[in-house]
């Protein structure tokens, strides 16, 4: 069996298929790019919205500590 790579010509297009492939490459990589740039955004927001969390935890524990609520007897710190 022989690999006989022959190029094989096609009437009537519109773009040879040099011109189809590199087209069809550049809006593959011009694709990957832009998925990229919005996972990275998406990344960025969730980065955003850990921080808040934990924002907000520090806030609530600064707050318990600021009033004198007493902790249910078995709670107590030793």
């Amino acid at each position: 069996m022989t690999d006989d790579y022959t190029y094989v010509s096609v009437t009537g297009c519109i773009v040879d298929f040099q011109y189809l492939e590199v087209i069809h490459s550049a809006v593959q990589i011009l694709l990957s790019l832009v998925g990229f740039v919005y996972a990275c955004y998406v990344i960025s927001i969730f980065m955003e919205e850990e921080d808040t969390c934990h924002r907000a935890i520090r806030v609530i524990a600064q707050y318990q500590r600021s009033t004198s609520v007493p902790l249910p007897e078995g709670d107590q710190m030793k």
